[in-house]
């Protein structure tokens, strides 16, 4: 064999050639094992990010569905008014239906006058303790304080009206 010094440096310029594409294709490939990485961390954090919200959805306040229903809502029975004026309490029984009144939660109410005879009308919550009753071509507005949730007064001017509720 001879050798050819054109031939061995042009062996040598494709080694270092092929050297520079190997270290070329090493970082190439460090690169993309660095963006995989990159992106696994991406979607890990997402997929925690995910699964957090999921629990914290899932948490036992959601179960409780709460729904604002107006106190009003219900039957009620009078059971004493008191005249303001000259100080007269009357008395009655609750649970006698000329004595009760009904608040539906779609806006009406039933004032019972006998077993089978009622007025009818409705009702509106005007929010700071006012309601707006209208039957009978009246409107009036009306302050009511409620004692829990059992008991509640119809604040007049000169009167007041005392209801327990039935059910």
């Amino acid at each position: 064999m001879d050798f050819n010094p054109i031939s061995n440096i042009f062996d040598l310029s494709e080694f270092i050639g092929f050297l520079r594409f190997r270290t070329l294709f090493f970082k190439m490939k460090l690169l993309l094992v660095k963006i995989l990485k990159l992106n696994i961390m991406k979607k890990l954090i997402l997929l925690i990010l995910i699964i957090g919200i999921c629990i914290s959805s899932c948490s036992k306040d959601s179960d409780d569905v709460h729904v604002d229903v107006d106190k009003i809502i219900g039957t009620w029975g009078n059971y004493k008014d008191v005249d303001l004026g000259d100080g007269y309490i009357w008395d009655y029984d609750p649970n006698d239906i000329e004595n009760q009144i009904i608040f539906n939660s779609d806006g009406t109410v039933l004032s019972y006058l006998g077993e089978s005879t009622y007025i009818e009308g409705t009702w509106e919550n005007m929010k700071n303790g006012n309601y707006k009753f209208a039957y009978l071509g009246i409107v009036e507005i009306t302050e009511i304080d409620f004692v829990g949730n059992d008991e509640m007064v119809f604040r007049y001017t000169d009167e007041e009206y005392y209801w327990i509720r039935i059910n």
